[in-house]
């Protein structure tokens, strides 16, 4: 099995990776603050004698960072949009790197990402939010923004000429509904698909007139099932191990389609929570012609293959603190998902149960009663 292999089926997997690779090659600043969404802490002044100024409902003041280029705000009773440009600080992206490794060791917070922001035109809407808005003085700062900090899980937007700083907390992911509905004959079956983000929450709601339907979730690229709703029911809580396109297989079990029976029902599935977003290349490489932040074999056994085996593997880094994505590749040819936050196994792509043990300076994560995987720190974490 070839590195080139696993580095293709991952390509096909995860368009939005060839999207961020897209937005790379246009303007490598943008990936830090692209699809992160703000709520206003504070708008603080530089002169002694003038107050910061905080809002009675940060909810109402919102800024989120379009992939298209465009920054969309809620400014009270308002609605407006600019278009936004970020250049990345590339002598503090190199410094960034090195800190990261570190600060994953010590257990520090991840370093701070900085560098140049400028926003065009604001076009909004024009409604009389009431007395005491700061909707207005936030309109207004929005064209003197000149940089960024990203520190500590905040965003600070320094102003022109020491004009003053805004500082932005993040705010609570928007979830996104999908309903799809249909009618099932016999042994038919329909798919439906949800293009969803690793980190995220799928969520997947059957109704139904026939309690011998069932659905299945398959991840991207993959014939097996992650969810299977013929043994676990018509409720499906998910985390989402990786980028991609997820589908939603219904189907009448056995018995009912063999009477020929019919179904009408309505799938309702949810994406909520932030997606995390992956390194920019300028501050972990990529694998060149690869999505990949790093390459390696590692220890494996794939589901019905013998002990002492190895896999090929690729990881996308959301940060230096242990979270990434892996994809493995066995000798079953069966692409494999883990995810894993701040180092702990989160989410995994398979519908069997999950456990992971610390081994030396490696996890190995096993999968059901016949399926491991040791994965290094080193991979995780980058350095």
């Amino acid at each position: 099995m070839s590195t080139f292999q696993i580095r293709a089926a991952w390509a096909a997997l995860a368009p939005a990776m060839a999207l961020a690779a897209g937005a790379h090659a246009a303007g490598r600043a943008a990936a830090p603050l692209t699809g992160t969404r703000w709520q206003l802490a504070s708008i603080e002044s530089m002169a002694d004698e003038q107050p910061t100024l905080r809002p009675p409902d940060p909810s109402r003041l919102t800024l989120a960072f379009g992939a298209d280029g465009r920054a969309r705000l809620t400014l009270d009773c308002n609605r407006g949009s600019a278009r936004w440009q970020a250049e990345a600080a590339a002598a503090a992206a190199t410094a960034s790197s090195a800190a990261s490794a570190s600060a994953a060791v010590s257990g520090d917070r991840p370093p701070r990402q900085s560098g140049s922001l400028r926003f065009g035109p604001l076009a909004a809407t024009r409604a009389a939010c009431g007395p005491g808005s700061l909707a207005p003085r936030l309109a207004a700062a929005l064209p003197h923004v000149r940089s960024y900090v990203v520190e500590g899980g905040q965003l600070h937007l320094a102003l022109w000429a020491d004009g003053g700083i805004l500082h932005w907390q993040p705010a609570p992911a928007l979830a996104t509904v999908q309903r799809f509905q249909g009618l099932l004959t016999g042994r038919g079956d329909a798919h439906h698909a949800v293009q969803g983000r690793a980190g995220q929450t799928l969520s997947v709601l059957l109704h139904t007139n026939n309690v011998s339907q069932a659905f299945n979730v398959l991840p991207p690229g993959s014939a097996e099932a992650m969810y299977m709703g013929a043994s676990s029911g018509v409720q499906a809580v998910l985390r989402l191990p990786a980028d991609g396109r997820y589908t939603l297989d219904t189907f009448l079990m056995r018995n009912a389609a063999r009477r020929g029976e019919r179904a009408r029902y309505t799938l309702t599935a949810t994406l909520s929570g932030t997606a995390l977003q992956p390194l920019p290349a300028a501050q972990d490489a990529l694998v060149a012609g690869t999505p990949f932040h790093a390459t390696a074999r590692l220890a494996c056994q794939p589901a019905g293959t013998a002990p002492g085996g190895d896999c090929v593997a690729g990881v996308r880094r959301y940060g230096h603190d242990g979270t990434a994505t892996v994809a493995i590749q066995g000798a079953n040819g069966l692409l494999r998902r883990l995810l894993f936050e701040q180092g702990r196994l989160t989410a995994t792509d398979s519908a069997q149960p999950a456990t992971s043990q610390r081994t030396g300076d490696s996890t190995t994560v096993t999968i059901g009663s016949d399926e491991r995987y040791a994965v290094p720190d080193a991979l995780l974490n980058g350095g």
